[in-house]
């Protein structure tokens, strides 16, 4: 993986193109090549401000220096956050996309003033109707590639832009209010509790390419962290290192795609290889106290589990006993309950929520999203009356390889939405101005 260096922003000062595509926030960046040798890579934002989709975009960029000399060029394609190249995408009307063009210095020394960038596309026929019954009380609170949402005492809600295989301190961190408009970027609470050296000597993670397997998260309102070791087992420690508590083994061959935070330090960790892979999971929290049997014991689901707030009760989905469909599995005495027969989405899709009842501690309703057509809904069952409610559209639009989440707000009022790829973005949606369920 490339390290970067150095960042530095330019003005555009020309833009030779034939489409309404808009070259913005235009910068150079000097990362270390796979063999150590000094890179610089035009990086931005490709925006369509045209009434037609665009396909097969390419970007050629020219680097000058302040005597007005071409000292370097370079061609590049639209990228995702990860930095893959996105040849076939779509930008439709008023959407904007990354782009990022490798510069090919003529002289290694040469200083550039500015950038000149060139942008190429075909018109795309694709067309995209907006849903016209997108779920109400839905706001727009971030437009982009996000990979996590977190609820803290006292730093609210945070939220995370970036590459989700990246480290969670190598994500732009956001704090927003999902009541109000506007969001303010910060340093992650922990970010400042992550010494590399320090903590892949205690951890013994044996070298580098361990430390980049680690998959360090910390809890929300918590000093300690949940990571994997070189053959994948999994753990907790303090933010210092020291502490170490096994979690699970034998998960050398599984991928570890996600942890999911719930109250108290408790959270659920979801395996899988690729889209349409069967997801494997357990639920444990941070000091180490496991919660669910190990994850080969449990039933394998084919969407990502929704858990309940005390990691006792998940929502999978797969072909057992009782047929094809969605299941309630309590994972500390095996209770396992068909709740409704449909197709589901896949693992990108978010995974379902759990609503419990107060007083009897029981969960009442499970709001999941569901694909029909090229569309996302959002739909809930009422586990009393066995009814399965439409609630609307979700903006989500999901490649296979992007993936989306669904939260609940500490104080129950909001369900936060958040997805990466191209269409990412984060919402707020207000229960209260759900239909009745």
């Amino acid at each position: 993986m490339l390290a970067a260096l150095l960042s530095t922003a330019l003005a555009v000062s020309a833009q030779t193109t034939m489409t309404p595509l808009i070259p913005m926030d235009v910068e150079v960046v000097e990362r270390v090549g796979m063999f150590d040798q000094p890179v610089q890579i035009v990086e931005g934002i490709v925006r369509n401000d045209g009434d037609r989709a665009y396909t097969r975009v390419s970007i050629f960029a020219e680097a000058y220096n302040a005597a007005e000399a071409l000292i370097g060029e370079g061609f590049g394609v639209l990228t995702n956050a990860c930095g893959a190249g996105l040849l076939d995408a779509v930008i439709f009307p008023g959407e904007s996309a990354r782009f990022s063009a490798p510069l090919e210095l003529f002289e290694i020394d040469s200083e550039i003033d500015r950038v000149d960038i060139t942008v190429s596309a075909s018109i795309s026929e694709m067309a995209f109707t907006p849903p016209g019954d997108l779920i109400p009380g839905l706001r727009t609170i971030f437009t982009g590639e996000a990979v996590m949402v977190e609820f803290w005492r006292e730093e609210g809600m945070l939220f995370a832009s970036g590459c989700l295989r990246h480290p969670f301190y190598e994500w732009t961190w956001y704090r927003a209010n999902p009541d109000q408009t506007g969001y303010a970027e910060i340093e992650h609470p922990r970010a400042d509790r992550i010494d590399p050296e320090v903590l892949q000597r205690r951890l013994l993670l044996r070298d580098a390419l361990a430390w980049e397997n680690a998959f360090i998260r910390f809890a929300p309102d918590s000093l300690r962290f949940v990571y994997q070791d070189h053959v994948n087992t999994m753990y907790t420690a303090a933010a210092s290192g020291t502490a170490v508590r096994t979690l699970h083994s034998r998960l050398n061959n599984r991928t570890l795609q996600g942890i999911y935070w719930l109250p108290q330090g408790r959270f659920l960790a979801y395996h899988y290889g690729a889209f349409g892979d069967q997801v494997i999971y357990f639920t444990a929290d941070v000091d180490g106290r496991l919660i669910s049997p190990p994850p080969l014991q449990n039933p394998p689901s084919e969407i990502v589990p929704g858990v309940s707030a005390d990691g006792r009760r998940v929502v999978i989905a797969g072909g057992f006993e009782e047929g094809h469909g969605y299941y309630l599995y309590v994972v500390t005495n095996g209770f396992f309950e068909k709740l409704f027969e449909v197709e589901p989405p896949g693992n990108n899709y978010p995974a379902p929520l759990l609503l419990t009842d107060v007083e009897e501690n029981l969960v009442r309703r499970v709001y999941f999203a569901r694909r029909i057509g090229d569309q996302a809904r959002l739909i809930c069952f009422n586990r009393d009356t066995r009814e399965l409610i439409d609630m609307g559209a979700l903006p989500i639009r999901l490649a296979q390889d992007e993936r989306a989440w669904m939260w609940v707000t500490p104080e129950g009022d909001q369900f936060i939405l958040a997805a990466n790829g191209q269409h990412g973005g984060v919402w707020a949606i207000d229960r209260a101005a759900l239909p009745p369920c």
